[in-house]
């Protein structure tokens, strides 16, 4: 009697529903991603690049379209330390008005007016034979704190100093009007850092009305380094300071050390 072929077992409905699976799962990467090189921005989920996955100096300025990448565009701290190479960005790089005023830093500048002494903040009056330093009880301006208001009633404190909040070149110019007086010379002097003696005028005080001096300088300062005027007269009384516009300091930044 001839024997039977072994009977085939067919796929259970479990091994049938895996195995779709599986190429369902294969065939959804490849059209996905079809063919070499081709991952686009739909093939990547928002948000899920970081700085890590892209390779470092991969990145250049022609990958990026014209005006793509603006101020807004940049969050605070993206660009590590060290990244921006010193010089890296030149006149060239810059197109014509593309800085203006607004974008730039408050440029460290003040002048102070209305000289006033203790007791009671009455107006400076220097001594015959003497040399006293100004003592500034107003600002007209001060954009980097670089001036101290006198301690009530005007004593002793830093109202006469006009510091640098950083290095520079500053330009210094100072005014000074004194009331009227017969005799004598009056001195003028533009003093850095409580010694350093920058520039002077002396001259005879006029004949009749009130005397007037102006004396202006270049000076290198430090952060921290300061200004001060002194102001002397030998008309044999005393001279007040007169309190008018012409009776004013100021220090302004202009330029880097060298």
């Amino acid at each position: 009697m001839p024997s039977r072929p072994p009977e085939r077992r067919r796929p259970n409905q479990a091994t049938v529903v895996s195995w779709l699976a599986l190429f369902v799962a294969l065939g959804g990467v490849a059209s996905g991603l079809p063919g070499r090189e081709t991952v686009n921005s739909g093939d990547v989920v928002n948000d899920s690049l970081r700085s890590k996955d892209v390779r470092n100096r991969t990145i250049r300025a022609i990958d990026l379209g014209r005006h793509q990448v603006r101020g807004g565009n940049i969050e605070d701290h993206v660009i590590g330390r060290h990244q921006l190479v010193l010089g890296g960005v030149g006149t060239a790089s810059l197109a014509d008005a593309a800085v203006t005023p607004a974008k730039l830093a408050s440029v460290p500048a003040v002048k102070v007016t209305t000289p006033q002494e203790s007791p009671g903040c009455t107006t400076q009056t220097i001594a015959s034979n003497a040399t006293e330093t100004v003592q500034w009880s107003e600002e007209v301006y001060d954009t980097a704190a670089m001036h101290s208001p006198p301690p009530s009633g005007c004593g002793a404190g830093q109202q006469s100093r006009l510091t640098a909040p950083i290095p520079g070149i500053y330009l210094v110019t100072v005014g000074i009007a004194w009331t009227s007086s017969v005799g004598g010379v009056r001195d003028v002097a533009i003093v850095r850092n409580g010694s350093d003696r920058l520039a002077a005028d002396l001259r005879s005080a006029t004949a009749s009305g009130d005397s007037s001096q102006v004396v202006s300088t270049v000076a290198d300062l430090s952060e921290g380094g300061y200004i001060e005027i002194e102001v002397g007269q030998d008309s044999g009384s005393p001279v007040s300071l007169l309190d008018l516009d012409q009776t004013n300091a100021s220090l302004v930044w202009l330029a880097p050390q060298p």
